[in-house]
């Protein structure tokens, strides 16, 4: 009794230049009697390979072919890829100050993506060294602020996300703040 082997693979078709690789062989018994799920790995970019590119359509091909008498079939699949918003790199100033007697300032920045990615949302925080990010603001509209900071070296982080939550971030420079000598209560108030 001979085996039927069915094949099924991904190639290529359209803009991709390398294809994806990974032949599976699925037993008939195993394709027809359950459904079953085959994952698709699509790696980053390495080589002449440039990974998938955001604002891009792509269409991959899942085909299938067996022995006689069933024949080939295939199905194209569209894949749409989002790009994450743009922005700018930025500098907080002064670069250096006291805690709670400091104002530093985060200048306006907006982002920018395609017009069907907005509205953006813009999350600030910051980071003391390598810690834990702590949020300062998150809202709609990109804005000029001032804020006090606590002592250690602080990076401001912003992030931008679009209405698909496609997001990138950028991290201001350094800002030293240090320990102030003394602190009243009319410091605080």
């Amino acid at each position: 009794m001979a085996e039927f082997v069915c094949t099924h693979f991904y190639s290529k078709i359209l803009y991709l230049q390398v294809g994806l690789g990974d032949l599976v062989k699925i037993l008939p018994q195993e394709s027809f009697l359950e459904e079953r799920e085959v994952p698709l790995t699509i790696p980053s970019a390495t080589g002449k390979w440039e990974g998938l590119m955001g604002e891009s359509s792509y269409l991959l091909r899942l085909q299938a072919s067996c022995p006689m008498p069933i024949p080939q079939a295939h199905i194209d699949v569209p894949i749409i890829v989002n790009a994450p918003p743009q922005i700018p790199n930025f500098s907080v100033s002064p670069s250096a100050g006291e805690a709670i007697y400091t104002k530093f300032t985060i200048p306006y920045i907006e982002g920018s993506d395609i017009l069907q990615d907005y509205p953006l949302t813009y999350h600030w925080s910051y980071m003391i060294g390598d810690e834990e990010k702590i949020d300062i603001s998150i809202g709609m509209f990109p804005r000029e602020f001032s804020t006090i900071l606590p002592p250690g070296d602080i990076f401001i982080i912003l992030k931008v996300c679009d209405i698909e939550n496609a997001c990138s971030s950028v991290k201001s420079n350094v800002i030293i703040v240090s320990q102030p000598e003394t602190v009243t209560s009319e410091t605080i108030a």
